[in-house]
């Protein structure tokens, strides 16, 4: 239903420019990227500065004003000098500028995330070493997916399976998103039935190269905010697509915009995961697939970057002593590193290992813990 309106009030402001000025212009997706962008990091500094707060309805208003504000300071921007222009000239220009907020919002990465964070430090690492990289993201990716949707995962299993029909040499499932958002049902669906159910569909790709697999988990799994129930219901759904529609079902009675339980959501599907990881193991690795957790600490990605003062705040409490003395967080390049490391040959004796890479935080908070 989402999509349907926003597409709706797509082709009625398109109406208005192409239809009844008669004037043919191609940026219109330029102005909706400025709007959209910009509502969204109201709508998330609004979450952020006021977590306790139910204000859905206020960031949902202020959203659509300084979408709508800020699209249209780029009309009155652009217009002024394109105005003059008529015919094939202006839809040139339009054409030219739509272009050039794309790449703008591509790139900028501290601002909208690009392509980048550990992700996309790995995908650098591994082709400076001249592999073969295939790259599988919502937009600009070599393959692009929602792996949020039974929809996406099917379509990049089917792809690779076409184009690598002999096999995979690894898969690092590294996709998913934070607590910070009030959208549990996609905590659910990406960082751990995306991740899963990927694994699960690429299992005899790896198994006929002896591939390795490595999953993205988080530090986070060690400090008891997990909700074990849900645990529990993950790790026993089986990949199955009507048991991950009964979780979201119950996800969806839970409190979006409180802070705590988005968190605790992300813990808790990232505390499964590792768990599946260690229960998977010795079967895979029988059958000559190795597959390993990363549980990266608090790092400088595009994600935290835009956080809010109150969840920067959060981090600040968990020290990384490696970082001591500065406000530094742990760099994607650092987490990158060990992801390579655990694909290649030479992690050959590692197998159903969590391991953390943060640093040294979690020894700091549990030092007695040795397993």
């Amino acid at each position: 239903l989402v999509p349907i309106c926003v597409y709706i009030v797509m082709a009625v402001s398109l109406n208005l420019t192409v239809g009844i000025s008669g004037e043919l212009s191609l940026g219109h997706a330029g102005f909706m990227s400025v709007g959209a962008f910009s509502g969204i990091l109201a709508s998330q500094w609004l979450l952020s500065a006021f977590p306790q707060a139910n204000l859905e309805l206020v960031r949902l208003v202020a959203a659509l004003a300084v979408g709508g504000i800020m699209a249209a300071i780029a009309g009155t921007l652009i217009g002024i000098p394109v105005l003059r222009l008529r015919g094939d000239y202006l839809a040139i220009v339009t054409l030219g500028f739509g272009e050039i907020v794309r790449l703008v919002l591509l790139n900028w990465t501290s601002l909208t995330g690009g392509s980048g964070g550990i992700g996309g430090k790995t995908v650098e690492i591994l082709r400076a070493q001249g592999h073969e990289v295939i790259n599988v993201d919502l937009k600009d990716g070599d393959i692009c997916a929602n792996l949020a949707t039974q929809e996406g995962r099917d379509h990049v299993i089917q792809t690779l399976h076409e184009q690598h029909p002999d096999g995979i040499d690894g898969l690092c499932c590294n996709a998913g998103v934070n607590g910070t958002g009030s959208n549990l049902k996609l905590i659910i669906s990406l960082n751990y039935f995306g991740a899963v159910n990927l694994a699960h569909g690429l299992f005899d790709l790896l198994k006929k190269k002896g591939g390795s697999c490595v999953v993205i988990s988080s530090n986070t799994i060690s400090q008891g905010a997990a909700r074990m129930d849900l645990v529990d219901m993950l790790n026993y759904s089986q990949t199955k697509p009507i048991n991950e529609e009964r979780i979201l079902n119950i996800v969806d009675k839970f409190d979006g915009t409180n802070l705590h339980v988005g968190n605790s959501i992300y813990v808790t599907t990232k505390y499964a995961l590792a768990r599946w990881v260690r229960r998977v193991s010795p079967a895979w690795a029988a059958n000559g697939v190795r597959i390993n957790a990363v549980a990266p600490g608090n790092v400088a990605t595009p994600m935290t970057v835009n956080m809010g003062e109150n969840a920067k705040a959060a981090l600040a409490a968990l020290p990384i002593p490696i970082n001591y003395g500065t406000d530094d967080l742990m760099a994607a390049e650092d987490i990158a590193n060990v992801i390579v490391f655990l694909a290649s040959p030479l992690a050959h004796g590692v197998n159903g290992n969590v391991m953390f890479v943060d640093g040294g935080t979690d020894a700091l908070l549990n030092s007695e813990k040795v397993y």
